[in-house]
């Protein structure tokens, strides 16, 4: 997940410069707190908690009790993985949405402009 992870915030750096200067070059000014700006920030953020944040701690367990299919599912541990992993989901999930939206309020500026 890791290289998923260092993509997404490659991209997002390259996106969020690259919607600064299209909105500088099509208005005359780089509009920072543009709803797209805004959903890429948050985005980024989402993928660097769970880069930096939940993946190490869930490496960390994943390290502690060895297989975690073969864990019982009411071991502390394998409880603490899962909670991580739901929410782990969740937060790709609401990137995969943010994204969907930012590319709708994207293409909705470029075909205005």
């Amino acid at each position: 997940m890791g290289i998923l992870h260092w993509m997404g915030m490659i991209s997002a750096v390259v996106f969020l410069v690259s919607s600064l200067l299209l909105s500088r070059l099509s208005t005359g000014e780089a509009h920072a707190l543009t709803p797209r700006n805004v959903l890429i920030c948050v985005m980024l953020l989402l993928t660097l908690i769970s880069q930096f944040g939940m993946i190490p701690r869930m490496d960390a367990i994943r390290a502690s009790i060895g297989e975690i299919d073969a864990a019982p599912v009411d071991l502390p541990a394998r409880m603490q993985f899962d909670a991580l992993h739901h929410w782990s989901t969740r937060i790709e999930s609401g990137v995969l949405l943010f994204g969907l939206v930012v590319a709708y309020l994207t293409a909705r500026f470029v075909s205005l402009t």
